[in-house]
């Protein structure tokens, strides 16, 4: 029979080889949606309003806002490029909730997200679920960690693990109505505001084939463990 630590440790080995296949998110795309004007705007024309980029209609291009395009991690041998970006639809759900010092949080759900480049290609494609915006005065956090790629360049999309995208954008220069930046109003929802932003976009990347069996083959190692203890 094969000694309790003997079997530990080849549990453990195993639990370590797939612990090294799974791919940890990291951030994949820097965007500066830097522009006259604002970039994003809260605007509940039926409240509780919705998130989106501004088009400020950039001479040639798709999306609704020009930037520069930075792969990071994986995707660095994309190098940088220049295109355009919109977001759509992000819609908050129930009321703001303060939590000190002028700070609150409002919670989103749904909305898309598009990256062109500077051709109109389509780079990537998102489906957000669930998001949040944490702020107040004149900044805040825009963060997403649930999105899932309906779309985009193959070069890109195959590299991602479907459903682990994420966002962190942030928002700067926030101005409402009258300039009291990020507010609650009087009914119980956000206030409308403007402001400046810049994102950055995380993924997980799909494992490489060789590790993928690497790790299949190894599972096999705990039924075989059974067999001649």
């Amino acid at each position: 029979m094969m000694r309790a630590p003997l079997k530990v440790f080849a549990c453990a080995a195993i639990a370590l080889l797939f612990s090294a296949c799974a791919s940890q998110a990291a951030t994949i795309i820097k965007l500066d949606l830097g522009g006259v004007g604002p970039d994003l705007t809260f605007s509940p024309p039926a409240n509780p309003g919705i998130l989106s980029t501004i088009d400020d209609n950039p001479a040639g291009l798709t999306g609704d806002q020009a930037t520069n395009i930075l792969f990071t991690s994986f995707l660095s041998g994309m190098g940088s490029t220049t295109g355009s970006y919109s977001l759509a639809g992000a819609t908050a759900v129930g009321a703001p909730t303060p939590i000190g010092g002028g700070v609150l949080t409002q919670n989103f759900v749904g909305g898309n997200f598009k990256i062109y480049n500077s051709t109109n290609t389509l780079l990537l494609n998102v489906n957000l679920s669930t998001s949040l915006l944490v702020g107040g005065g004149s900044g805040a956090f825009f963060n997403i960690n649930n999105g899932t790629v309906v779309g985009g360049l193959p070069a890109i999309t195959s590299q991602l693990v479907g459903n682990s995208i994420g966002m962190s954008m942030t928002l700067t220069n926030i101005n409402g109505p009258g300039g009291p930046g990020l507010t609650a109003g009087g009914g119980g929802f956000l206030n409308p505001f403007v402001g400046d932003a810049t994102k950055e976009i995380s993924a997980s990347q799909v494992p490489e084939p060789a590790a993928v069996l690497l790790a299949l083959c190894f599972s096999a190692v705990p039924m075989l463990l059974r067999r001649r203890g």
